[in-house]
């Protein structure tokens, strides 16, 4: 009995050691997955670069992570390879509490390094991670981001040239803003011709010119965390006689140095108005004076006076008869839509909601545009005639 007593203690024994050493074997330290970083190259030493958080730990619950130390960061290219590795520094710091590798790009270098954490800890094998950091080059950049940009869609008729339109362009790096080239090119050559030569050409379909950059006036614009200083771009588009329709433009903007950064636009080519139904309006069953004037923003009395002549009484419309809500006016050279608005005592905002097919903002008018304005005739019967 006491044979198998010992004996039995002596399984236990090595059952209950067997189960310490599975639990050991399980106990290992740990480091999440570091996702790749990609950061922007800098035109200046003031740049800032990347905080990649590091998640570690040790699979034994109540492990005290103080013992756990963080190796020295291996970086290749190596950063005492200055020449070559598009980072200057990457180095582990305390942010509240919590271990970051902050990392700093080398200058206008650009490219691809990778970083081998490891971590280690007394009595444990040690345990690393790899992850990736591009670098990307200082590019040409469009003005075609947030509220104030100047890259916008345009508006015009069919055979009409568009006004000259001008926006901006620039570059991530200010040694280079004076290196760049600006084309462009059509998606429907029917409606707009993609001109032979080039887009150089003043009489052609699509003429686009460059200002020079002069660093004492010179404008700029935000990308990210760079001021880019900027060109002045101006472009004309002159569609094609009768074909009208939505047009892809596509800019390129290059430095010679590198892949180009391209800007798509949309451009409106409408269609001629017929004369006959431009500025009108065709009256339709249960339509009064008042429901027709709160489509167009304006005064049942206004659209009455409008149409007097045809208009025995304002109560009396009759389906089919058809209403001038405006009067046509033809852009002459100088011409802004506050000045056409302020001559007949309306807004530049109403007559850019009456011409919406014609007009996408308050900048593109151009001379011999024909427009729809809607006069106050109050306000013009009281306006003495020298001022007109």
């Amino acid at each position: 009995a006491r044979g198998r007593g010992g004996c039995e203690m002596r399984w236990l024994a090595l059952l209950v050691a067997v189960a310490l050493w599975c639990v050991g074997a399980d106990a290992i330290l740990t480091i999440d997955r570091i996702e790749d970083v990609i950061i922007k190259a800098c035109p200046t030493s003031s740049c800032t670069g990347a905080s990649v958080q590091l998640v570690y730990g040790h699979t034994t619950e109540g492990y005290d992570r103080n013992l756990i130390t963080i190796g020295s960061l291996g970086v290749s290219p190596p950063l005492s390879d200055a020449a070559n590795s598009p980072i200057a520094d990457a180095t582990v710091t305390t942010n509240g509490g919590q271990k970051v590798i902050t990392i700093t790009p080398n200058g206008r270098k650009y490219g691809r390094s990778e970083i081998t954490v490891t971590i280690s800890a007394p009595g444990e094998a040690s345990i690393s991670r790899l992850f990736g950091i591009t670098v990307k080059r200082l590019a040409p950049v469009f003005d075609d981001t947030g509220p104030s940009r100047t890259v916008v869609d345009l508006k015009t008729l069919v055979g009409t040239p568009t006004f000259p339109y001008s926006f901006l362009v620039g570059h991530e790096d200010p040694i280079l803003v004076n290196d760049l080239t600006l084309t462009a090119f059509s998606g429907s050559a029917n409606i707009i011709p993609n001109p032979d030569g080039g887009t150089n050409n003043a009489a052609g379909s699509i003429y686009v010119t460059l200002s020079e950059y002069a660093s004492l006036d010179a404008a700029s614009f935000i990308v990210g965390q760079i001021t880019a200083p900027a060109r002045v771009a101006t472009i004309v588009l002159r569609p094609d006689a009768t074909n009208f329709g939505t047009v892809s433009l596509t800019l390129r903007l290059e430095d010679g140095q590198g892949d180009p950064t391209f800007s798509i636009i949309t451009v409106f080519v409408n269609g001629r108005p017929e004369m006959d139904k431009f500025c009108a309006y065709d009256v339709r069953l249960d339509d009064s004076l008042q429901s027709i004037a709160d489509v167009y923003g304006m005064h049942w009395m206004t659209l009455y006076m409008l149409n007097n002549h045809t208009l025995p009484h304002p109560d009396t419309l009759v389906p089919g008869t058809r209403l001038s809500i405006g009067r046509p006016y033809i852009v002459a050279k100088g011409d802004s839509l506050y000045s056409v608005a302020t001559r007949f005592g309306t807004t530049w905002q109403h007559i850019k909601n009456l011409n919406e097919a014609i007009i996408l903002d308050e900048k593109n008018l151009f001379e011999g545009q024909l427009l729809c304005v809607a006069p106050d005739l109050a306000y013009l019967a009281c306006r003495p005639a020298s001022t007109f």
